[in-house]
């Protein structure tokens, strides 16, 4: 009996293993999700909160700052956000919730022309896809979900605006769980920057549910500051 629980031990693991498709073959069904999902595009709506903190070079926390508000239609051409609160929790007047809560802004989020990939959050679309490596590292798991890890490089030597990290993707149907990138060549002025994004299964289709941005600018005798920004995204309508 006890050899046939270790020889079972041993064996579940193969098991579970027969299920997973090819790093290659998981690689091009994520990549067509992905697709898939930029053609078949639809505006949606949805709640954000940003809950942002601000340090001196020596780590001294200077401001921490919370928004939640509701981007009422998110398109590549037009995002319209209306501001449910807004306050400074630490380094400057704060306000009454009532009084931020009553404060509604709506404004044209429209990109300016020739914006590139270094300012802002990555797509893993076709463009980028161009421009950098995917090769398989390892299984894994990620939120209790079994998800396959690639790391992700530059294909060419000049690393201007090119990024370098890890993806997640599960084997079911390729969904984007995750992803862990920085730029491969910084920016002057620039110490550090890393971007993580958790996703979420909506209607089919992955959706950014959590995201956290540190970054750390420092220029000798000038500016030296850490800014970790934490944000979380809810209620997902489409329309």
């Amino acid at each position: 009996m006890k050899r046939l629980l270790i020889l079972t031990c041993l064996l579940l693991p193969l098991f579970a293993l027969a299920d997973d498709p090819s790093s290659s073959d998981l690689l091009e069904t994520a990549f067509a999700r992905i697709d898939t999902n930029d053609e078949r595009f639809q505006p949606y709506s949805f709640i954000y909160e940003i809950h942002s903190f601000i340090r001196a070079g020596d780590d001294e926390l200077e401001e921490e700052y919370f928004e939640r508000g509701r981007i009422r239609a998110f398109s590549p051409d037009s995002t319209e956000t209306e501001v449910l609160e807004e306050r400074t929790i630490f380094g400057g007047e704060d306000e009454s919730e009532e009084e931020a809560a009553a404060e509604v802004k709506v404004g044209d989020g429209e990109e300016s022309e020739g914006e590139d990939e270094g300012q802002g959050p990555p797509k893993l679309d076709a463009e980028f896809r161009e421009k950098h490596e995917f090769r398989f590292d390892e299984w894994t798991e990620l939120d209790g979900r079994r998800a396959a890890v690639y790391k992700i490089r530059p294909r060419k030597k000049k690393k201007n605006e090119y990024w370098k990290g890890q993806v997640w993707f599960a084997p079911e149907k390729g969904e984007l769980l995750a992803y862990d990138l920085e730029p491969a060549k910084k920016r002057f002025g620039m110490r550090s920057m890393r971007m993580r994004r958790k996703y979420a299964d909506f209607l089919d289709r992955d959706l950014p549910a959590r995201m956290n941005i540190d970054v750390e600018v420092k220029v000798p005798l000038i500016i030296h500051k850490k800014i970790n920004m934490e944000m979380r995204f809810s209620d997902f309508v489409l329309f």
